[in-house]
């Protein structure tokens, strides 16, 4: 009975430590869950504090770099002068009343009158067409210059060189003046002289080599008719050089004082007919190229001076397609009809022979014209 009672008293305290045992494992597995869990919980906090920190860092980056890039397009922008409309422009440059926006503020610095070279305003396309085709003349110089004496002769080339001076000092004036003259009142008086001495230029350097070629045989009427137009030229330089030249209200006469001189181109345009029959005139188109130079020439000019079409749309061609733009690319392409009819001028005299065979011959057409038979 006591054995009995012992062994009970030994199952119980073996299944109390079992049972204690038990509860020990578990509290420790129960632990090391709630120490995975702390674990899986700091991972998951770290991991999104380094997410969160990632972003936000990233977000710095972005903003920085955006911050950056800001300064960087305000800075060049700040090379640019600033543009302003017709009624805040000093009274210097009011020029153009019917252009009312995209005007150059005066600048202190040359490197915003460098920088307006590639800015978008009122003469942008003033600067380009004119420098543009100042390298387009310099480049055509170049070509005839370097083609060989059996093709051009170097007397020739002498002869086409006073022209090509011309276009491009004319060129180069212009595009000079529609760059720089904002800068200053100073600035605009000289290169508004420059741009002026340049067209006089032009229209003499155009003359020579087409009096030259249309009249070698007859020497006495290329020196007669070259002394004309670059007298005409000096005395259209000195007016240009008085200050009052350049102010708007003498627009028309500035007009006036270069249609004279490149109308002037008439009488020597009758005279051929005096020197060639028709038909080698109309053949040999030794005049269609001088009237359609002539032509635009005229037609650029007048629309100059009466300023269309932005009299009759103001505000509206204030970027694009204004007058003097319009009188710009018929300036350069004018000069290109000039080079293409002297060229013409030039391989006609040079096929023609000797000044005595050419008399002879232009005796016999008029003979023919005149008679209808010859001998």
């Amino acid at each position: 009975m006591i054995k009995s009672s012992s062994c009970e008293t030994l199952t119980t305290l073996v299944s109390f430590e079992d049972s204690t045992h038990s509860s020990e494992l578990i509290d420790e597995n129960v632990k090391i869950f709630d120490v995975q869990d702390d674990t899986i919980s700091l991972v998951s906090s770290i991991s999104t504090l380094d997410h969160d920190f990632e972003e936000h860092m990233h977000e710095e980056v972005i903003e920085s770099f955006r911050s950056e890039a800001q300064k960087k397009v305000r800075m060049i922008f700040n090379f640019f002068p600033k543009l302003i409309n017709f009624e805040h422009l000093p009274e210097w440059l009011k020029d153009n009343q019917f252009i009312l926006s995209g005007y150059r503020a005066p600048a202190d610095s040359l490197k915003y009158v460098f920088f307006s070279l590639i800015q978008y305003h009122n003469e942008t396309i003033n600067i380009w067409t004119h420098l543009v085709g100042c390298i387009m003349f310099i480049s055509a110089c170049i070509w005839l210059v370097s083609r060989p004496y059996n093709l051009v002769p170097t007397d020739v080339k002498w002869i086409f060189l006073p022209f090509f001076v011309g276009a491009i000092l004319c060129m180069m004036c212009s595009a000079s003046f529609h760059l720089f003259f904002f800068k200053s009142q100073k600035f605009g008086t000289i290169f508004a002289k420059l741009d002026y001495s340049g067209i006089a230029l032009l229209i003499i350097g155009s003359f020579i080599p087409w009096i030259y070629f249309t009249f070698q045989c007859h020497m006495k009427l290329v020196i007669i008719y070259i002394t004309m137009i670059t007298v005409m030229g000096i005395l259209a330089i000195i007016v240009s050089l008085f200050n009052k030249f350049a102010q708007p209200k003498y627009r028309p006469l500035r007009a006036g004082v270069f249609l004279t001189m490149g109308l002037s181109a008439i009488f020597p345009g009758i005279h051929l007919f005096l020197v060639e029959s028709w038909e080698v005139i109309v053949e040999k188109e030794l005049l269609k190229w001088n009237i359609i130079m002539g032509s635009l020439y005229v037609i650029g000019a007048l629309q100059y001076a009466l300023r269309i079409p932005e009299r009759f749309f103001m505000g509206k061609f204030d970027y694009l397609f204004h007058s003097h733009q319009f009188f710009h690319v018929f300036v350069v392409i004018a000069a290109f009809m000039h080079f293409h009819g002297i060229s013409r001028v030039a391989v006609h005299k040079m096929s023609s022979g000797s000044c005595e065979e050419q008399e002879i011959e232009s005796g016999i057409t008029l003979w023919k014209k005149w008679f209808g038979t010859y001998g």
